[in-house]
């Protein structure tokens, strides 16, 4: 066993200090610690896991100068190592078992390896290398010969053309039909356009031509042969146009001259309306049924084309944050004449129409119940105690727009006092039929 001797700095060195190991006390004399009074040898015990003691020095090992170092090895040394017959260029490879001597597998890939690893022996003109599952191969090429001229002709079905027909696509090939665009060599047909933005999940907001003000979804008339494009940048509203009524996903979708169906955010819809389309149709955003409308189809010289009778249009205007019993005036651009059919403001409000702006200023102090002179250009109003409230005019009103002064010919002026109880701000609807271009 080792001895843990005491530390020695500053202590006697006459024999006096002293220490006691293993019933063996040793003295200190300025130099060493000497046993005391013990005359036989003391046998040094063999080192174990547990205790202290002296090593034997095997193989592989030496001793020099006192310090313990190991031989020099090489790779045969090694018991996970199996060397055998070595060659230039050889690696170290595992086997399983033992790291063995092995062809370096990354050697140069020659000519003779393409030419057996490709199969090089076996193409014909025009073949084309394929993966057949477990190699490469040479194959016949079967989708890159020429497109020869009747090849063109039985794809575009040319045999069923007939003279001014156009190639449109019918959803899933190219196919003749009748010229609907007007085109021919005569004058191109203009096209419409409307931006749509969305009012929340409730409406498609229309904007563009024949809309005077943006309109929330409207009934739209749409003559056969012309082209209409809807430019969606509603944000999350795909745009349909369909046969059937508003329903949860979409109706049944009219595919025939419609291009980009169901179209996102910043896709353009467009829409060549065929000759024999049906007389109705509808459109709807399929994650939204709420988002709907009805599209008229008309034939030129029906109406609605400058060459016949006019449909009903609604138009809005909406007033500025208004206290109660307080009167703001608002401008709905709307038509020069005609015929008034319903009015309806979004809140309880007391509502009337003047043929210009003079009029309405010349009316501003009278009171609710007075009744207007007979000359003071009030064309209608309306009082309404919920909001919402649809008053229809019967029978029917005629409006006009008074001529002069430089205001637009086709402003209907008017008048909105809010009566809700509460402040807030006012749309009001004008239903109205155009009767003068």
């Amino acid at each position: 066993m080792a001895i843990d001797f005491p530390a020695t700095t500053g202590q006697a060195t006459d024999g006096s200090f002293a220490h006691t190991a293993s019933g063996i006390t040793w003295a200190w004399d300025g130099t060493t610690w000497k046993a005391q009074g013990v005359t036989g040898s003391y046998v040094l015990p063999t080192a174990s896991a547990t205790g202290l003691g002296g090593i034997k020095v095997g193989s592989g090992l030496s001793i020099s100068s006192g310090v313990l170092s190991r031989d020099a090895i090489g790779i045969n040394d090694l018991s996970d190592v199996t060397t055998g017959t070595i060659s230039t260029g050889n690696v170290l490879k595992w086997n399983g078992s033992a790291w063995a001597a092995a062809t370096d597998a990354t050697s140069s890939y020659t000519n003779a390896d393409v030419d057996t690893h490709l199969n090089q022996s076996n193409p014909t003109s025009g073949y084309v290398l394929s993966w057949n599952g477990s190699d490469y191969a040479w194959v016949a090429n079967s989708g890159g010969s020429s497109y020869a001229n009747s090849d063109v002709d039985t794809h575009l079905n040319t045999s069923t053309a007939s003279s001014g027909q156009i190639l449109s696509w019918n959803g899933s090939d190219y196919d003749w039909v009748a010229d609907q665009t007007g085109g021919g060599g005569g004058a191109a047909t203009p096209e419409i356009t409307w931006t749509l933005t969305a009012n929340g999940v409730s409406d498609y907001v229309f904007a563009g031509d024949g809309f005077p003000t943006n309109q929330n979804d409207p009934t739209l008339y749409l003559m056969r042969g012309q082209t209409y494009k809807f430019v969606n940048n509603t944000g999350g509203h795909p745009f349909r146009i369909q046969s059937t009524g508003a329903q949860a996903g979409g109706g049944t979708a009219y595919n025939s001259g419609v291009t980009n169906q169901d179209a996102g955010n910043g896709v353009t819809l467009t829409f060549v309306v065929p000759m024999n389309a049906p007389d109705t149709l509808y459109y709807q955003c399929t994650a939204h049924p709420a988002m709907f409308g009805t599209i008229n189809i008309l034939t030129q010289g029906s109406g609605g084309g400058g060459t016949g009778l006019g449909s009903r249009q609604t138009f809005t205007a909406t007033t500025a944050s208004l206290a109660n019993n307080v009167a703001g005036n608002i401008d709905v651009t709307a038509y020069k004449s005609y015929s008034l059919l319903k009015i309806k403001p979004s809140i309880a409000a007391w509502v009337t129409l003047y043929v210009d702006a003079a009029s309405r200023t010349a009316d501003a102090n009278r009171v609710q119940g007075a009744d207007p002179a007979p000359d003071a250009g009030v064309i209608a109003e309306v009082i309404t105690t919920t909001a919402n409230e649809e008053i229809k005019m019967s029978p029917g009103v005629i409006g006009w727009h008074q001529d002069g002064g430089g205001d637009a010919v086709t402003t209907v002026f008017c008048k909105v006092v809010n009566k809700s109880g509460s402040t807030g701000t006012c749309t009001v609807s004008l239903t109205v039929v155009q009767l003068e271009a």
